[in-house]
């Protein structure tokens, strides 16, 4: 989950993008990113935006390009410091766009003054409409003399999954191996695909309604997710057991059971025959609902 401080720690605006001469109208530059824009204040770095008079010195200060996920909320919070009592004082906002050009239809987040002295954060959260979009910070103030501020921290951090979409179920891990059991609907066709990883050979036995003997056998080795094979089947009972072992020594393995509420029907089981712990070497997928 996507979770970015920028603290412009070592001058770097970590991907922001300052405003350029073109998003002025007399086509002269408001302010030139140089080195005299950085100060140390509140223990830190800080972004400078001064101002100058008889220009236009509003519209977006610093934006950047994000990818999302799409029906995920996302938090945005931004630190910022008015640096004298001079009128007019900068009305900053916290903008979501489709592009990086200022626009009516641009998203206001939240809004504010900044203070002197300890500052304001501004903190305001959304919805991702689409799967990216333009984070700006927006000042509506056009004037000189006073309208100046700098910036000393931002953040972007998503805060719930995608919102039209049930997550549930339940996981767990076994660091001994051996069968694990799933319970399905009763009376229903499933699909199981698996995907090896490791150049040991990976034997997949899969147990259906509770037998004894597995009902369907998988084998292979290879490396970048090689497919021993798929199998479609029909449990009765809804009992459906997996175990995976190498030269008949039990893979540890991790679960994911049911984590889209059976939209689709959904099963993940990664294993481990070795030592580096990254349960790859065979994953298995159960998926119901077929048809």
């Amino acid at each position: 989950m996507l979770k970015e401080i920028t603290d412009f720690s070592n001058k770097d605006l970590n991907g922001w993008t300052p405003r350029l001469d073109e998003f002025n109208p007399a086509h002269r530059p408001n302010w030139i990113l140089t080195d005299n824009y950085y100060k140390q204040d509140l223990g830190g770095m800080a972004f400078v935006v001064p101002t100058q008079d008889l220009v236009d010195n509003s519209g977006t200060v610093l934006g950047k390009h994000f990818d999302f996920v799409a029906g995920a909320t996302y938090e945005f919070s931004v630190h910022t410091l008015r640096l004298n009592n001079v009128k007019p004082f900068p009305e900053l906002s916290l903008r979501v766009g489709a592009t990086k050009d200022d626009a009516p239809s641009d998203r206001v987040i939240t809004s504010a003054t900044p203070d002197t002295g300890a500052g304001t954060w501004l903190t305001g959260s959304f919805k991702a409409e689409k799967s990216d979009a333009y984070l700006k910070i927006f000042n509506s103030v056009s004037g000189g003399s006073g309208n100046d501020f700098c910036i000393t921290e931002m953040k972007v951090t998503q805060i719930t999954d995608d919102c039209d979409c049930k997550c549930g179920g339940t996981c767990g891990d076994n660091p001994n191996g051996g069968k694990k059991c799933f319970k399905l609907p009763a009376n229903t066709d499933f699909a199981l695909n698996a995907l090896i990883n490791s150049a040991a050979t990976q034997t997949i036995k899969v147990y259906i309604d509770g037998e004894d003997k597995p009902s369907h056998t998988l084998t292979g080795s290879g490396l970048k997710n090689v497919n021993p094979g798929q199998i479609v089947a029909h449990t009765k009972t809804g009992q459906v057991c997996v175990e995976v072992s190498v030269n008949g020594k039990m893979s540890k393995w991790r679960f994911a059971d049911n984590p889209l509420d059976n939209k689709p029907g959904f099963i993940v089981l990664g294993t481990e025959d070795g030592s580096d712990n990254d349960y790859n070497d065979t994953i298995v997928f159960i998926n119901w609902g077929l048809g």
